[in-house]
């Protein structure tokens, strides 16, 4: 990784999400919303890949970058996936 990168997670992103797909194709929408699966299966993708990539972007940006749209839009991403993540845990609670 170069100093100036952060390390590039885009095919594992794409594998994750052709993974997904594959395990949806098909599936009636009440069928997918009932099946618990699919949700700990986001729940862990959101966990091990954007929950924690998005706070060393932000980081980043914030340390390197003085135009304020992108200072702004990278804080924003990080509290979109940090709500995201916490709506599925709560849809997972018992």
């Amino acid at each position: 990784m170069s100093e100036n990168r952060l390390p590039d997670y885009l095919d594992h992103i794409q594998q994750a999400a052709t993974d997904a797909r594959s395990f949806v194709e098909g599936m009636a929408k009440d069928d997918f919303l009932a099946d618990k699966r699919t949700q700990r299966a986001q729940r862990d993708f959101l966990e091990r890949h954007l929950a924690a990539w998005a706070p060393l972007v932000r980081a980043e940006v914030n340390a390197k970058v003085t135009t304020q749209f992108f200072v702004a839009l990278a804080d924003l991403a990080e509290r979109f996936v940090a709500a995201d993540l916490e709506r599925v845990r709560r849809e997972l609670a018992p």
